[in-house]
């Protein structure tokens, strides 16, 4: 997946997903006027909600992603993907979380 960012510089989404950025019980959706807000990612937000996080929206740079405790990609093609890596750095996986996301929206 290629990132996209805004002409700022800050993260807007990559080619083909929204972001999520994952620091302890908050969800970061990075703020863009160019993003298209995703339908995937209002259910995943919704699951998100109701599991006890908070979602809010922020301008994110690519090294606020060095203090994120994991990241997740998602389209209505993939669900609730985690990033492994972000330019060779290696970042926390979020398998279990996607998992538990993914078995909610497919039942």
């Amino acid at each position: 997946e290629a990132v996209i960012l805004n002409p700022d510089k800050s993260l807007s989404e990559t080619n083909t997903a929204n972001i999520l950025i994952l620091r302890g019980e908050k969800i970061i959706r990075p703020f863009s006027d160019h993003a298209l807000s995703g339908v995937m990612e209002k259910h995943v937000s919704t699951f998100l909600k109701d599991n006890g996080y908070r979602i809010e929206t922020e301008k994110v740079y690519m090294n606020d992603i060095l203090s994120s405790d994991s990241i997740i990609i998602t389209n209505s093609l993939i669900g609730a993907l985690p990033v492994s890596s972000i330019c060779e750095m290696e970042l926390v996986s979020s398998v279990e979380l996607c998992e538990r996301i993914n078995h909610f929206i497919t039942g």
